[in-house]
This record gives C-alpha cells, sequence and structure tokens, in this order.
C-alpha cells in the first residue's frame, strides 16, 4: 500500500473541500444553493421551536427579459446585488439561498 506524504493529504483535503463548496454553494452568487440550503436546514429546523422559522420566497420577475436586453454579465450583476441585500438583511440562525435561475429562500427568524 502506498503511503502519502503529509503533503499530499493536506492537497487532497484541499481538493475534497473546494468539491464540498461547489456542490453547496451557488458559483455567482456565493450563496448556498438548494442542496446547500436543505443541508444546514434540517439540523437548524429540528432544533427549532415550531413557527420559530418563516420560509420567504423571492422570484426576480422578468429576469429573462433583463438578460436578453443586457446579456448575461449583467444578469449576473443583478443577482449578486439581491444576493448581497439578502444577507445584509440576514440575522444570526438565518439562511438564505440562490434557489434556482432567479429564485431566492431565505430561512429567516
Amino acid at each position: 500500500m502506498d503511503e502519502y506524504s503529509k503533503q499530499e493529504i493536506a492537497q487532497l483535503k484541499r481538493i475534497i473541500a473546494d468539491l464540498q463548496h461547489q456542490v453547496e454553494y451557488d458559483e455567482v452568487t456565493g450563496l448556498l444553493n438548494s442542496r446547500g440550503l436543505t443541508k444546514q436546514a434540517q439540523p437548524l429546523l429540528q432544533q427549532s421551536s415550531p413557527g420559530e422559522y418563516a420560509l420567504l420566497y423571492f422570484d426576480v420577475l422578468r429576469f429573462k427579459a433583463i438578460n436578453d436586453m443586457f446579456g448575461m454579465g449583467e444578469g449576473d450583476k443583478l443577482l449578486r446585488h439581491i444576493a448581497h441585500i439578502l444577507q445584509l438583511m440576514q440575522q444570526q440562525g438565518e439562511l438564505v439561498c440562490r434557489w434556482g435561475a432567479d429564485r431566492f429562500i431565505m430561512l429567516a427568524h
């Protein structure tokens, strides 16, 4: 059996951590994605009282028109701006997620 150096093991751990991040976070906004939200919300909700959290759903109306008129780069800027605003609103113990294309979810107190 091959032995791995500490450096190789550290590199593999960094690769695994990077892959885990890619699986759970949206690459455009840096927010949790649907998989990441599901993973982090389950223990949070299991430890909370009924009614302690509200699920807020946001949909950017006519987002396709924005992409069509101004290009995907500008659409991505808008998504990052919305994500930033939601993060400013986010309080301790709350979660914010880009659920898909132009949809956002906030699990709020």
